[in-house]
């Protein structure tokens, strides 16, 4: 009983000293390392008490349940892993589940699972039932590790000495020298985006001058972003939009949790963590870290669907997804946080991380992401806005060109709804769509036969481009131009009655189509050639848009592309 009040009131003495601490800091009453040399030693009273409170508490459970139910060492260990399994699987029905809009048979259901639900803000289910699956599972998975680490504990000192001894050295090892990034999904599904669309253009020799296209050597060519991500003559400056994600922290507002974070050959940052020169970045940035720094991870860290910390989306999906490794973003410098340093060193601020060590992994876990860190969890851009347009108008483009693949589910496109009402709220710009309804599927007129293709004619939207007005709070000076106003052209996957015939074939035998997940790795050769010919469509019209444009402009350019 005693013990019980006694550790009640440690917990709150500890908690009062935290919060002194906290205070001291934010009013300046006390050097800053001084009030982190405090919180140190919270901490370490908090790591102290869990050794000598909780390891034994947790070590006596698991012996007085190991002899209770007469469980041997062996089934313990095979309990165990069974239960690592089935938590990581899951993890993958959690992130792969997903609706079809027309079941045919019972093999289309289970492929329909195996390939995953369309649309990055449906990429976790919503529903009652997986909430509670994924809080169950995480439950018995977090009381799993505990019994494990009690019984480690508790029958440690029965093992072999070279058990005991390698142990502890393999954990210590993965712990203080591993990179955690390095670990996860991101070197992966990076390679596997590299892989699929980074290519050089090469010139056969011989008569003729045959062009072919050659992969990169990403084992030994870095693509640094300072370099391979420079404006090109006649073509756009690429900027790679992402989503840095901070935890209690007023920068956002209530339920967002994620800020803008970009990446381009210039600057890399964001308008609430600050800019850094990219050149720099790479420099200072040690080898791990620099890895990161390249357009082939920038490509990978804006297109991470799913990870530890995904912005708004649900917090106990992101828990399970840091438990069971599925994580596709990166921890990246912070510029804020480096620049003070750079600018003005002083001795009790710690220098840039070499790697990115297990405390990094432990933050994911418990979602911890402070904004005066000298690294920010880096995700999908999509965890803060998913097409890309708010970032685009930030530049304060006249003419804003943006894609819309997010596979909203019909008839409106809640995604590029939300991207307005964002470009408003942070930007002050105000955007008018003309005739935003010809993007409602199956407002088109109905193709021929309409009853045997009942089904196509549902989805068909009378266009797949819009336009619409930008207004922006003050006038800019591009080109020589001075003007408030721009321009906006969206193009959304939708389908059309006018795409060719091979393209309606496809997409009256595949109902998903054109809202495959990203988490279909496994494209075939048709559904490649079905969305590349696709995307040459929507870019034809796109492009018939400008020429119109300029034509009528008499001269005035416009420049910007998104999406």
């Amino acid at each position: 009983m005693w013990t019980v009040a006694y550790a009640l009131v440690a917990t709150a003495g500890l908690w009062l000293l935290w919060l002194g601490a906290y205070v001291w800091d934010r009013a300046d009453r006390m050097d800053r390392w001084l009030a982190r040399a405090f919180q140190a030693l919270v901490v370490l009273t908090l790591a102290l008490t869990a050794v000598v409170v909780v390891l034994p508490l947790l070590a006596w459970s698991a012996v007085y349940l190991q002899t209770r139910h007469q469980v041997s060492r062996p089934d313990a260990t095979v309990g165990a892993g069974l239960t690592v399994l089935v938590t990581y699987v899951a993890a993958l029905v959690g992130t792969l589940w997903r609706r079809r809009q027309t079941v045919r048979t019972g093999l289309s259901k289970v492929m329909d699972v195996v390939r995953g639900r369309s649309g990055l803000s449906r990429a976790v289910p919503n529903g009652l039932l997986q909430y509670l699956t994924v809080w169950v599972v995480l439950i018995v998975l977090v009381a799993a590790f505990l019994l494990l680490l009690g019984w480690a504990t508790a029958t440690g000192w029965a093992w072999p000495l070279w058990m005991q001894i390698c142990v502890p050295a393999v954990l210590l090892f993965i712990g203080a020298f591993l990179d955690q990034t390095w670990m996860s999904l991101h070197p992966f599904y990076r390679r596997r985006l590299a892989s699929a669309f980074a290519v050089r253009r090469e010139v056969l020799p011989g008569p003729g001058g045959t062009q072919v296209a050659r992969p990169y050597d990403f084992a030994t060519e870095t693509t640094g972003l300072s370099e391979y991500g420079a404006r090109k003559e006649r073509f756009p400056q690429v900027i790679f939009a992402a989503a840095a994600n901070l935890s209690g922290s007023d920068r956002t507002p209530p339920g967002r949790r994620a800020v803008s974070y970009s990446l381009s050959h210039d600057y890399v940052g964001g308008p609430d963590v600050g800019y850094a020169c990219t050149a720099c970045l790479e420099q200072r940035s040690k080898r791990h870290i620099a890895r990161d720094l390249t357009v082939q991870s920038a490509v990978a860290i804006s297109g991470a669907a799913f990870a530890s910390a995904m912005g708004a989306q649900a917090r106990a999906f992101q828990m399970l997804f840091a438990l069971s490794n599925a994580r596709l973003g990166s921890w990246l410098p912070n510029p804020g946080a480096l620049s003070e340093q750079w600018n003005a060193p002083r001795w009790p601020s710690p220098p840039a991380p070499l790697i990115r060590r297990l405390p990094y992994l432990l933050r994911e876990v418990f979602g911890r992401y402070p904004m005066d860190d000298r690294l920010v969890l880096v995700t999908d851009g999509g965890h803060y806005e998913n097409l890309g347009l708010v970032e685009l108008l930030r530049q304060g483009v006249r003419t804003a060109v943006c894609i819309d693949a997010s596979g909203d589910i019909p008839p409106f496109a809640a995604t590029l709804a939300q991207a307005i009402a964002l470009a408003h709220e942070e930007l002050g710009i105000t955007i008018t769509l003309h005739d935003p309804t010809d993007l409602v599927p199956g407002g088109s007129d109905p193709l021929q036969p309409p009853g045997v293709l009942s089904e196509l004619n549902a989805r068909l939207s009378r266009t797949s481009v819009v336009t619409g007005d930008i207004v922006y709070p003050e006038s800019l000076d591009i080109d020589g131009h001075r003007s408030d106003k721009g321009t906006l052209i969206v193009a959304r996957t939708t389908l059309t009655k006018d795409l060719p015939y091979e393209l309606l074939s496809y997409a009256a035998a595949h109902p998903v189509f054109p809202h495959d997940s990203t988490s279909d790795q496994w494209f075939d050769h048709r559904q490649f050639d079905a969305y590349q010919t696709l995307g040459r469509c929507m870019g034809a019209r796109v492009q018939e848009l400008l020429d119109g444009m300029e034509a009528s402009s008499e001269g005035r350019e416009g420049s910007g592309t998104g999406g």
